[in-house]
């Protein structure tokens, strides 16, 4: 995930926030809520859904 400097649309996951996060190689756009929830459950190992 790289962070974004333009705006390039919506949050993939919710598509309520404006995205600040892309994953170039899925074309996958997150905003910082999504992201941040991301990152925390990768971090515990849990899968979440």
């Amino acid at each position: 995930m790289e962070r974004l400097k333009a705006t390039v649309g919506r949050c993939t996951i919710c598509e309520l926030d404006k995205a600040a996060y892309i994953d170039r190689g899925t074309d996958t756009k997150l905003c910082e809520y999504c992201y941040r929830r991301a990152v925390q459950v990768q971090g515990h190992g849990e899968v979440s859904g």
